[in-house]
């Protein structure tokens, strides 16, 4: 069953505009496309390695612009749903508590792939948290939105106590205007207290 959550916004979004860097357009635009990083084990990555990573998403910025307003909140109707509940979970993944903390970023989808100005896309992801405590883990849901490899829109963050399982989230995004057009890459990231999985997408914007 799916459930609304409130999310957290940035108070800096209420008052700073943004634009895109440095960035130009083509007339033939690439279909959209799609890469995952495998699974990041605790002999991998750890708790230092995982801050660092959210502290350079929420400190990212980008240049102010007169011509892009940027109203808050960017993220809405965020919605949570049940997949698989722990023992189940470590049943899929053939998990044991000596393999400590799994973070499994399964599935991450946009849609649609293509939209226009000021239209909204709705960013889905299904996810596996695992940890030997056997009680609620934190962890945290990032998205972030590039153009040619820079920041384009605010990130956003979503902080979550989950018990072990496989569980799904989405979000919708309202684009503001006006955005260059062509592909843009949304980043999503599953945060754990030591370690963390993450996909890349991308979209068009016509």
């Amino acid at each position: 069953m799916l459930k609304s959550r409130r999310l957290w916004c940035d108070p800096w979004h209420l008052m700073m505009i943004f634009t895109l860097v440095g960035v130009g357009c083509s007339e033939t635009m690439p279909a959209p496309t799609r890469t995952r990083s495998q699974p990041v084990m605790p002999a991998a990555i750890g708790r230092v390695n995982v801050g660092s990573a959210m502290g350079a998403i929420i400190s990212s910025t980008c240049s102010p612009s007169p011509n892009l307003a940027i109203k808050c909140p960017l993220y809405i109707d965020h919605q949570e749903s049940f997949v698989r509940n722990g023992p189940e979970a470590a049943q899929e993944y053939s998990y044991t508590k000596d393999r400590g903390e799994l973070v499994y970023l399964e599935k991450a989808a946009i849609n649609p792939v293509r939209v226009r100005q000021g239209g909204q896309i709705t960013l889905s992801a299904t996810y596996t948290i695992l940890s030997p405590r056997d009680q609620v883990n934190s962890l945290t849901i990032i998205r972030e939105v590039k153009f040619s490899g820079k920041p384009a829109l605010p990130a956003s963050q979503i902080m979550l106590n989950k018990p072990n399982g496989t569980f799904g989230d989405r979000v919708t995004l309202t684009l503001p205007s006006p955005l260059l057009a062509g592909v843009y890459t949304v980043w999503t990231k599953i945060l754990g207290e030591k370690a963390m999985d993450s996909q890349d997408h991308s979209f068009i914007l016509e």
